[in-house]
């Protein structure tokens, strides 16, 4: 009897040790060159990115976040570099606008670490103590949205 007890004790420690998920949904697909297994529900254990594509390792994706970027106007126009970075990313504008610039640094999470106003063609965003991952770069004015993609390792 008192085995059996040990054994009801133990028996979900052993089951949470196991890599399996119940999942509720997921699905495969390949192309030519590209093959793609998802589960929905499974963890994720490290994350890797190159220049053009983020891999997550681990059993399988929890989830997709998709990211809509809007623009509108046509009178913001920079340079960011460099991209990807280790520290510091500089801002140079090659078209100014006339009204007043915000830029807003934010992750994928909505996160917001920056929120500044511009009044310089030239601007160094402060990035080395930031954690690595993708970081998005919102640039307003009156007339204008832009949002840029920086990668920071």
């Amino acid at each position: 009897m008192k085995k059996l007890i040990l054994i009801l004790t133990l028996l979900p420690v052993f089951a949470m040790a196991q890599p399996d998920v119940i999942a509720s949904g997921g699905g495969y697909d390949e192309s030519s060159s590209v093959k793609m297994s998802y589960t929905i529900g499974q963890t994720v254990t490290a994350t890797v990115s190159g220049n053009s594509a983020i891999v997550t390792q681990g059993f399988q994706q929890p989830e997709y976040v998709i990211v809509k970027v809007d623009e509108t106007g046509t009178d913001i126009e920079l340079n960011i570099y460099p991209n990807p970075t280790f520290g510091d990313v500089t801002l140079d504008f090659t078209k100014m606008p006339k009204s007043d610039v915000a830029i807003y640094l934010y992750n994928d999470a909505g996160k917001v670490f920056v929120n500044d106003k511009i009044n310089s063609t030239h601007y160094s965003l402060k990035m080395g103590n930031y954690p690595a991952g993708i970081y998005f770069l919102k640039v307003t004015s009156k007339n204008s949205e832009k949002t840029y993609k920086i990668i920071k390792k």
